[in-house]
């Protein structure tokens, strides 16, 4: 199989956003609108007849290329209208144009040339919610009950809104990082896909909690960007936000994607609302022993 390596200007978008259309897993961060944001001059390889494609995001330092996993990117890979078999990973893999690279495939690869995973959280939401709740556990539905006692309700957020409430109470230290990087994925979703994904918990004062970002494609539903005040812990605003999320989406054909994590006290929760895990593989090829 010949693999074709295109650099950034000479990738015709409407082929690749065809075959990326077509392909039943085909996933929010390998829309190329999504990876102009979070890796703009992304470059792709492609075999000869165009059946599978794979975006790689690639960086320059000190003159050497290499390959990143982008943040608020958790899956990438080959995508196309079939499954990728294991010569034609190989095939790929083995195309890629620099020494250095790291990249997160999704997670319908083929996993046995494989030997490194990470682990994603998924709950299918096609049954009635009154069915999804009794697979909440005890503590998910103890702390959704404290949760409602204390009249909260989930509304919609705009940007600025949400952009200041994560700078304010984010405790992870990347997310105050990438802030500017954050509104610019917020934006082009809005533009791409709508503009009815953020959504934040309010107490009776209307003050905001909790807030989430959950954007749409393929009737997959991601948890990006999930953020909590102190109060809203103390509150359990986030459980009582994606149980409303659970809810609005039940008894549909739609997965809500909890977004990992390799954290076990995240997992744990994730785990709490019935989510199962499923892994998706990843290569590693260091230079020098450092990436």
């Amino acid at each position: 199989m010949k693999i074709q390596h295109f650099e950034n200007k000479n990738i015709d978008r409407s082929i690749y956003d065809k075959i990326l259309s077509e392909s039943s897993f085909g996933n929010l961060y390998s829309c190329s609108w999504y990876l102009d944001v979070v890796n703009p001059g992304w470059e792709l390889l492609a075999d000869e007849n165009f059946n599978f494609i794979m975006p790689i995001a690639a960086k320059k330092k000190f003159g050497i290329k290499y390959i990143v996993q982008p943040y608020f990117t958790q899956q990438l890979g080959i995508f196309g209208k079939e499954i990728p078999d294991n010569e034609t990973i190989n095939s790929f893999i083995k195309a890629i144009p620099y020494k250095r690279y790291y990249i997160q495939f999704n997670e319908s690869t083929p996993k046995e040339n494989f030997r490194i995973f990470r682990k994603n959280y998924i709950l299918n939401l096609e049954n009635t919610y009154k069915i999804l709740h009794k697979s909440f556990n005890s503590n998910c539905k103890r702390n959704l009950k404290k949760a409602e006692s204390k009249n909260l309700l989930v509304k919609k957020l705009s940007v600025n809104e949400f952009i200041n409430f994560v700078k304010a109470n984010s405790e992870v230290k990347i997310l105050k990082q990438k802030i500017e990087l954050i509104q610019q994925i917020v934006e082009a979703v809005e533009v791409n896909l709508g503009d009815n994904f953020l959504k934040a918990v309010v107490d009776k004062e209307s003050n905001i909690l909790a807030v989430g970002f959950f954007p749409e494609y393929k009737n997959r539903i991601y948890n990006l960007i999930p953020v909590s005040s102190k109060a809203g812990k103390e509150s359990n605003a986030m459980t009582f936000l994606l149980n409303n999320i659970i809810f609005e989406n039940s008894s549909q054909a739609k997965i809500l994607d909890f977004e990992g994590s390799e954290i076990s006290s995240i997992a744990r929760f994730f785990e709490s609302f019935g989510s199962g895990p499923l892994n998706f593989p990843v290569i590693n090829k260091k230079l020098f022993g450092i990436l």
